[in-house]
C-alpha cells in the first residue's frame, strides 16, 4: 500500500479473498488515500462475454482470459498504458 501499482492483474479465484472482493478493497483504499486508481485486470478462466461484462461492471478495467500467452498479456499492458495517457 506504500506504493500504488500502475497495473494489477487480479486472479478472481483466490483462497483467502476472491478477486471481486479484493478489487473493492483496493478501489476503496485508493479513493480514501486520494490515489490515482490502478488499472486492474480481471484474470479468469471464465472467458465468455457475459462474465467479462460482470467484471467490468464490478469495476475492473479489462479482462484477460486464462491461460494467456505473451502476446495477449503484452496487448493488455499496452491497453493499460494507453488508458493512463
Amino acid at each position: 500500500m506504500a506504493r500504488r501499482p500502475d497495473v494489477i492483474i487480479m486472479d478472481l479465484e483466490m483462497p483467502i479473498m476472491g478477486g471481486l472482493e479484493a478489487l473493492q478493497h483496493i478501489r476503496h483504499y485508493q479513493l480514501e488515500a486520494n490515489q490515482t486508481p490502478s488499472f486492474i485486470i480481471a484474470y479468469s478462466g471464465n472467458d465468455d462475454a457475459q462474465s467479462c461484462a460482470v467484471y467490468l461492471q464490478a469495476g475492473f478495467d479489462a479482462c484477460l482470459n486464462k491461460p494467456s500467452n505473451r502476446d495477449e498479456v503484452a496487448a493488455m499492458l499496452r491497453q493499460a498504458t494507453n488508458a493512463a495517457a
